[in-house]
């Protein structure tokens, strides 16, 4: 039993720090518009808690969750990239905004680059990093994890009921 629920606990750890990682790619996107300060700043807080989901009882158990986050980021990315999540939000943001321009790209990349980085900062750190009351942290990680998830997720949500679908973008 207690061997099942450590491995429950680090999918569903893994699986929190991919929601994080891929929607803050996203929504950074979206946060531009309004402030470049506020999207690198919530970039940053991502690479925070993405550090905070990382950190693992033993170096195994970062890897196996930093493993088993890939596919799953994988996966998220995907479904962001069929539902042209990004261009409808920023249509919706800009009336008229259109398609994706060469300068909207690089800015995008920018923010992946910096936001990978970070990322892969956190999965360093948490190789090395052991709370000295691990027992405890352990108890608050999930929960607070799957709540972040849950309130990422539910913005997600709204934000794609308030997009346009793709057949009402203009592509002038």
């Amino acid at each position: 039993m207690n061997k099942s629920k450590e491995i429950l606990n680090t999918v569903a750890l893994a699986c929190s720090a991919s929601v994080f990682f891929v929607t803050a790619i996203f929504l950074s996107e979206i946060i531009s518009i309004k402030s470049t300060f506020l999207a690198l700043a919530y970039i940053v807080a991502t690479g925070l808690v993405y550090l905070f989901a990382m950190i693992g009882k033993d170096k195994k158990n970062v890897l196996i969750k930093w493993l088993i986050s890939i596919p799953v980021s994988l996966l998220i990315w995907w479904i962001f990239i069929r539902s042209e999540y990004s261009i409808r939000a920023l249509n919706w943001v800009i009336p008229e905004y259109g398609r994706r321009s060469a300068g909207g790209n690089f800015a995008g990349a920018f923010n992946l680059v910096i936001l990978s980085s970070l990322c892969l900062c956190g999965v360093f750190a948490s190789l090395f990093v052991r709370p000295k009351k691990y027992e405890r942290f352990r108890r608050i990680q999930l929960p607070v994890c799957m709540i972040l998830m849950v309130m990422i997720i539910a913005a997600v949500f709204i934000l794609e009921r308030q997009f346009p679908s793709v057949e009402y973008i203009s592509v002038d």
